[in-house]
């Protein structure tokens, strides 16, 4: 009898016991780490997402569109003056010499009497060249001398000048930019070189 109330008790205690352990909650699963593989591709589509996010419209990738070159119309050209007029001249091969200073009275500037020789002359000639810092000046100088050589303008008081020059040979006017050249002769080879270098005389005979 004992031993059968004392096997009772013993089943009674661990049914209990089981009982109690069944209501324990359970640890949650621990997620498995992707693959290297899987993170990679993971993170390049990260970065691929942000580049396109990035990308210029209408570009084909993320790198910076080039600046486009200057065109022509906007690029500045140089004023020429008589300093780069003088190194054509040594350029193409001709020797120059100055030999004074030179001034013509309907011209605002001193300019420099030259005396070319060398390249496709046959013989040395001399010519007057004028620099102006200003080519608005320049071309306001080329304008007091007409076509026949005669020489107009008019004073800041609004009085009116003219001249006529009593040339010794045939006379040649040839302006650009800051650029007067006189030439009174008529050696074909110089006058064929200044046209070249500064476009056709704009007085003359």
């Amino acid at each position: 009898m004992v031993r059968s109330t004392w096997v009772a008790a013993l089943a009674t205690g661990m049914l209990l016991a089981l009982t109690a352990c069944s209501q324990v909650p359970a640890t949650p699963a621990i997620p498995a780490m992707p693959a290297p593989t899987t993170v990679a591709a993971t993170v390049a589509a990260t970065m691929t997402a942000t580049a396109v996010a990035t990308t210029t419209p209408g570009l084909a990738s993320t790198v910076p569109p080039t600046v486009p070159a200057r065109p022509a119309f906007m690029t500045p050209t140089p004023v020429m003056i008589r300093e780069d007029f003088e190194e054509r001249l040594h350029q193409d091969g001709f020797t120059v010499e100055r030999l004074s200073e030179a001034a013509q009275p309907y011209l605002r500037v001193f300019g420099a009497r030259l005396r070319l020789s060398g390249g496709s002359l046959t013989q040395p000639v001399e010519f007057q060249s004028y620099s102006y810092a200003d080519p608005a000046l320049a071309a306001d100088d080329a304008a007091r001398v007409q076509h026949d050589t005669s020489v107009r303008w008019t004073e800041p008081d609004g009085r009116g000048r003219g001249m006529s020059v009593a040339w010794v040979a045939p006379p040649h006017f040839f302006h650009r930019d800051g650029v007067l050249v006189l030439y009174v002769g008529s050696d074909e080879a110089l006058l064929a070189l200044l046209t070249r270098l500064l476009g056709p005389q704009f007085a003359g005979r």
